[in-house]
């Protein structure tokens, strides 16, 4: 079986300095995708899927960051196939490595990297038919002699919450079945602060198009799966679509994350994504919704929640994501934006900030998938960059996925910002300089701002908009010639503004 290496972008940042790293493949077209990010005493792991052109299928992916972001090593799964790779943003762990779930033909396999002996392989497989689930999301168990899993039914026209206890050879199942004709299904699920477990469930009525077509609750469970609450039998539910991360906070509250369809015409094509969160009360009654962050009205769904955690301070939550703002639309031309966000306990929103990646592209689609706070507090950040312009390659294969160390307040490398204010009004912040991967530019005004970058002769060499104060563009100049280099930028507004900038 054929090893296809990967092209490593390595950074060689100065020293000190905060790292990002983009993956890319040997061929253009062989996408990689992060969904989860942790931290272990080494530095970082990050995990995904890779799409392996010439054996194709996807595999699961690992790499493996020090503690300024630089990669040292990178493993695909190649000994084994996965066929389809979870989605999750929690790896299963214990004192050896980091595990995610792989699903192929008949078996769900747990895929481990040992970060020390820097190995992948199939730790373990549960042959699916003997127990009738397709695990989606595992949780190690507290003592670490067992793991739960929760998924789906396996050949069956049933739709069920399905939760799974392996203990050694000996395994417990829970079925949750819904008499009505509805789909239903496990999304993520948490330990609370008194081992239990807290299943996030949806609930689907595929004969309704509507609002509230959709219902989320929540599930809690003993260790030995004995149900203590089912929120849908309460009435306690929310109307997120597309659930994604969740969370328990110091106040046994779980926060999801998602977003909530609007539908128009009574039609599930037309529609439109709010980017929101609901929290629930250590009780499993739902506590609130929360619509924030850029609304977006398109049928792709670009603009959601994906992770979310409590803030280092203790006074609210982290989440990030993707957002797109209905005024990006030009034509057919999209582009989303990662995002990163801090809410309060009430689900208030304090600030948002915003990064793109790619400045090529037809229709451009970036995203946070995962985010933790380090234990030199920092907040590390994982997330993919899709470019849907399949006729340009020349900025990388179609999905590129990226590692970010931020600051308190959601900015990158703030310790390294060069600024120069040539115009009266808007202030341009380039960091590093002078730089040798990746050039971060900002402005301080909240408007659009066209910007190009010229180098010493005066020729254009790149160019971009910035979209307001809170947004990031990140330029790779990898591949320019040493020297220096200008930004011209003009708002809206009929300002100019010019710096400069020095490629080492």
């Amino acid at each position: 079986m054929r090893l296809v290496l990967l092209f490593l972008l390595y950074s060689n940042f100065l020293s000190g300095q905060l790292g990002i790293d983009n993956f890319l493949a040997t061929k253009l077209h062989e996408p990689n995708v992060a969904n989860v990010v942790e931290e272990y005493d080494g530095g970082y792991i990050l995990g995904g899927k890779y799409s392996d052109d010439v054996l194709g299928r996807w595999d699961v992916l690992f790499a493996k960051y020090d503690h300024s972001g630089n990669l040292i090593s990178r493993k695909v799964l190649t000994s084994d196939t996965t066929g389809l790779v979870s989605s999750s943003n929690k790896f299963i762990r214990d004192s050896t490595g980091f595990m995610m779930i792989g699903y192929y033909r008949r078996d769900t396999k747990f895929v481990k990297y040992d970060p020390y002996l820097d190995t992948i392989y199939v730790n373990s497989s549960i042959y699916t038919p003997n127990y009738n689930i397709v695990g989606t999301e595992g949780i190690d168990n507290e003592s670490s002699d067992s793991l739960y899993l929760i998924g789906y039914p396996y050949e069956t026209t049933d739709n069920e919450v399905m939760i799974m206890r392996i203990v050694g050879s000996d395994t417990l199942i829970h079925r949750e079945h819904n008499p009505n004709d509805t789909w239903q299904s496990a999304k993520s699920f948490n330990r609370n602060s008194r081992g239990d477990l807290i299943i996030h469930c949806g609930e689907t009525d595929p004969s309704e198009v509507s609002d509230y077509a959709r219902r989320n609750y929540v599930s809690i469970y003993d260790k030995d799966l004995n149900l203590k609450f089912k929120g849908i039998d309460e009435g306690e539910f929310d109307y997120l679509a597309n659930l994604s991360g969740s969370t328990i906070d110091s106040y046994d509250h779980t926060i999801t994350t998602g977003w909530f369809c609007n539908f128009l015409n009574n039609s599930w094509i037309d529609y439109i994504c709010y980017p929101s969160l609901a929290r629930y009360k250590p009780d499993g009654r739902l506590d609130w919704i929360r619509q924030f962050g850029y609304n977006i009205e398109n049928r792709h769904q670009y603009g959601k929640w994906e992770s979310v955690i409590e803030s280092k301070e203790k006074d609210g939550y982290i989440v990030v994501g993707g957002v797109v703002d209905e005024t990006e639309f030009q034509g057919d031309t999209l582009r989303g934006r990662a995002a990163i966000a801090k809410i309060s306990y009430e689900g208030d929103s304090l600030w948002t900030k915003t990064y793109t990646f790619r400045t090529i592209g037809h229709s451009i689609s970036e995203r946070f998938t995962d985010v933790i706070l380090s234990k030199d507090g920092h907040y590390i950040v994982c997330g993919t960059s899709a470019s849907y312009d399949r006729e340009d390659t020349s900025d990388g294969p179609w999905h590129n996925s990226f590692l970010l160390i931020l600051d308190d307040n959601g900015n990158y490398d703030p310790d390294f910002v060069s600024t120069l204010d040539v115009s009266a009004g808007n202030e341009l912040s380039v960091y590093p300089n002078p730089v040798r991967d990746k050039l971060v530019i900002g402005q301080s005004q909240d408007v659009k701002t066209k910007s190009k970058i010229f180098d010493i002769w005066g020729r254009k060499v790149d160019g971009f908009d910035l979209l307001n104060s809170h947004h990031h563009q990140i330029i790779d100049v990898s591949t320019y010639q040493s020297g220096q280099y200008f930004i011209v930028c003009k708002s809206e507004t009929g300002e100019k503004s010019t710096t400069s900038f020095v490629v080492d």
